[in-house]
């Protein structure tokens, strides 16, 4: 019951805790939700971010929710993202935004010989995917910049990944 009762807290939180905050919240030692998470973080349930080891949702926790109102949108979804994939050859991915993440919940891979897959319950990075900028786009400048803070420092992916968080914001012009 601590368990759920610790994942519950995260989803109706929607941001990212520490263990200090999971621990006040739940009204348990330190030392016990500690446990609880190392169980959740092996089993996927959980993941871990950032310097400040803040904790949201994991993949696991993510395909059981996708059973609910995501599933519903995906399936509505998915007819489009079958007519775009086929008329661009290209990878066609829809995320959603959990906590401080941008997770696929449905992907169709392209056609062509270079291409990507993602697979569903992916955690996509906010700042440097394009459907993570696409989600992020969503928020105004004050909360972007606050979700990108969270999960500073950003990695860099390849030489042309942004990660200064001026130029990130910047580039949400674009995106919008």
């Amino acid at each position: 019951m601590r368990t759920l009762r610790l994942l519950t807290s995260l989803a109706r939180e929607r941001s990212a805790l520490s263990l200090q905050e999971l621990a006040i919240l739940q009204g348990l030692p330190v030392s016990t939700v500690h446990r609880l998470i190392q169980v959740l973080l092996a089993e996927d349930f959980l993941t871990k971010s950032g310097p400040g080891k803040l904790y949201t949702l994991g993949p696991a926790a993510l395909n059981l929710i996708s059973n609910t109102t995501t599933d519903y949108i995906r399936r509505i979804s998915e007819p489009i993202m079958r007519r775009l994939n086929s008329e661009t050859q290209e990878t066609v991915i829809m995320g959603e935004m959990v906590g401080e993440s941008a997770i696929c919940i449905a992907s169709f891979e392209g056609r062509n010989t270079l291409r990507m897959y993602v697979q569903p319950g992916s955690n996509l990075p906010l700042h440097s995917s394009a459907t993570g900028r696409v989600l992020l786009s969503n928020f105004d400048e004050a909360a972007a910049r606050s979700l990108l803070q969270a999960l500073a420092p950003l990695k860099k992916w390849t030489n042309n990944t942004k990660i200064e968080i001026d130029e990130i914001i910047s580039h949400l012009q674009i995106v919008r």
